[in-house]
């Protein structure tokens, strides 16, 4: 799908999957996770990564793209090809292979205005120009056979030469992934970044493994995060201590005690700490509804709430093949808005996220923003509410692929430590969103004709999804589901 924006399917893949993944089975679980701020942090695991360790990780944030099963060719293929067409078409393969490893995915190249498409462009234009015949081409069957036995011969010195080329291309594509990465991510965590996110985003490592010397400044510059060396092995309660002090400092104190006690233990290598904190604040002004408004979980539990509203003009889209509707709310900050998908019917969230992927969150998310949308003047009622989600992330990131960076037999931290037996030992992501009526200016006031009520454009008054969203580049800050009032 062509798209300027990079939430196309492939970052959409990887909020889904956290989303599912995070709710788990119970279907009245509320949800909440920092895509934008996870990714950093392991973008940052990532950079200390080789092997398979890197390609688990880079996969399940989807930064490459799939490869076909198979690149090589059929023996009957061989057969039928003379000598000059079948070396071609090795090395072709080999540019191919070398090509979709090292690839960084669209939604990337794209919105940072890469120049992958021309180089696309001029590789596909050289394999067209590449001659498809040889001047062994008329030659009889005997010789064709000989030909080919020649060609088994290149093709198997070809795969030695792939082998040794993704191992010398390694290095420059993973620098180009987190090159384009930390162009998109990192504006949104700057001292000064005017998107309202406090985050503490840290990896800690056990001080014996002798850390390279220059990784830390690198994701500092990268991803505004940096390894800190500490002693687990001989005083892990000090240190829980101290991250948790730095936690809370860097969260405005609103995040406190991260870690519990006894989290921490002697043989602890590497623990990735990932901590949010987001007060929304509106464009204009809610007003808090003096009476509590039943909010239905299901069709027999519901929950008293505070209800606040507004009613001002608002792009409102609806999905009727879905049986939802979306409705794109601005927040105050620069260029920020909560987008809340709410179905029509009352039980209809678990059936909406059993047919949301990547490909349909992406149209329906565009369509609340795009021109043809009409703004229709209503009100809207939203539940106020304070949610905070503490995950420990190492079973749901095994679930998803990413295995061996949590097993001291296969994990392979070589790009951070000479050390074997470098292994992630825990993931700590935690994110607290306060949403209230607090905003900029008040909403406008708006009457109806005599005799007439207001329409209610959108009272979300049962479960429903929201994403807090950079819309000129369709980036998801904060993403969650509240289905039931805490």
């Amino acid at each position: 799908m062509a798209s300027a924006a990079p939430l196309t399917k492939t970052n959409a893949g990887f909020v889904l999957d956290m989303l599912k993944k995070l709710r788990g089975e119970d279907k009245k679980e509320n949800v909440l996770f920092c895509p934008v701020s996870l990714s950093a942090g392991l973008a940052m695991v990532l950079m200390g990564a080789k092997g398979n360790t890197a390609k688990q990780i880079s996969e399940v944030l989807q930064l490459t793209e799939t490869q076909p099963k198979s690149l090589s060719a059929t023996p009957l293929q061989s057969l039928l090809k003379t000598r000059t067409e079948a070396r071609t078409q090795v090395h072709t393969q080999i540019k191919m292979q070398i090509q979709q490893r090292s690839m960084v995915p669209s939604y990337l190249s794209k919105v940072l205005k890469s120049k992958t498409d021309n180089d696309a462009e001029q590789t596909d234009k050289g394999d067209e120009e590449t001659p498809k015949g040889g001047p062994e081409t008329g030659k009889d069957e005997a010789q064709n056979g000989s030909d080919a036995a020649q060609t088994s011969q290149g093709d198997a010195q070809a795969a030695g030469e792939v082998s040794q080329t993704e191992k010398d291309e390694a290095p420059a594509a993973q620098d180009d992934v987190h090159a384009k990465l930390s162009e998109l991510l990192s504006p949104f965590f700057k001292d000064d970044a005017p998107f309202g996110l406090s985050v503490a985003n840290r990896l800690y490592g056990e001080k014996s493994c002798e850390f390279i010397e220059g990784f830390s400044e690198e994701t500092k510059k990268l991803y505004n995060a940096e390894l800190e060396p500490v002693d687990f092995k001989g005083n892990a309660e000090t240190e829980r201590v101290n991250i948790n002090s730095w936690v809370e400092k860097q969260t405005q104190d609103k995040i406190k005690n991260l870690l519990a006690e006894g989290s921490l233990i002697s043989t602890t290598k590497l623990m990735l700490i990932n901590a949010v904190y987001f007060k929304n604040l509106w464009e204009k002004k809610f007003e808090v509804e003096e009476t509590e408004t039943e909010f239905k979980i299901t069709a027999t539990d519901t929950r008293r709430v505070k209800m606040m509203h507004q009613k001002s003009s608002f792009r409102l889209a609806p999905i009727p093949e879905a049986r939802c509707k979306i409705m794109n709310m601005p927040c105050s900050l620069a260029d920020v808005s909560m987008v809340i998908i709410l179905p029509d019917e009352l039980t209809g969230l678990e059936e909406l996220e059993n047919q949301l992927t990547p490909d349909k969150f992406e149209k329906w998310t565009s369509r609340a923003l795009e021109t043809e949308v009409v703004e229709v003047a209503g009100e809207v009622r939203l539940p106020r509410f304070l949610m905070e989600k503490t995950y420990s992330l190492g079973d749901a990131l095994k679930s998803l692929g990413v295995a061996d960076a949590f097993d001291d037999t296969k994990s392979d931290f070589s790009g951070l430590s000479p050390q074997k037996g470098v292994v992630l030992s825990g993931v700590v992501h935690k994110v607290s969103l306060e949403v209230d009526e607090s905003g900029g200016e008040a909403a406008a006031a708006s009457s109806s004709p005599a005799g007439e009520s207001a329409a209610e454009a959108f009272t979300a008054d049962h479960p429903f999804l929201f994403f807090m969203q950079h819309k000129p580049t369709k980036t998801v800050l904060l993403a969650g589901r509240y289905s039931s009032p805490e």
